[in-house]
């Protein structure tokens, strides 16, 4: 005879996954792993593809998009956090794509002052180069 057949809900059945396969230890360490998460020196997508994967563990921390944004922020460069801060998104997926753009824009003018700086003195003045006459 076979069982009656139940409609396990989503959440229930991860948690009895995640008791039988994944060990508690394991999780301990990613949730502190991506609690203590900075963006660094890393781009905004590799800081948001590394975040993605260690929300999986630190459940409690995004189950709200309020939350997920707020742990988002919170690992963002201070430089791109200062230009996103005044700004509200309406989901994670918004704030993640802006500080994209955000990101971009910001060495997009890094690259055009580096030029203009290359192209002055230091005195601000243009580099005239000099030119010597040819001798044939």
């Amino acid at each position: 005879m076979q069982p009656i057949e139940r409609q396990i809900p989503w959440s229930e059945f991860r948690e009895i996954f995640r008791a039988h396969y994944i060990p508690e230890g394991f999780i301990k360490v990613k949730v502190e792993e991506f609690l203590n998460l900075k963006q660094e020196n890393k781009s905004v997508m590799e800081y948001a593809n590394i975040f993605n994967h260690l929300a999986q563990y630190a459940a409690r921390h995004v189950d709200t998009d309020e939350k997920k944004q707020d742990c988002f922020k919170r690992g963002l460069n201070t430089k791109l956090l200062m230009r996103l801060a005044v700004r509200t998104f309406t989901s994670y997926s918004d704030l993640v794509s802006k500080a994209i753009l955000q990101e971009d824009a910001m060495l997009k003018h890094e690259k055009a002052k580096k030029r203009k700086e290359s192209s002055t003195g230091p005195s601000g003045n243009v580099v005239q180069r000099l030119c010597l006459p040819c001798v044939h």
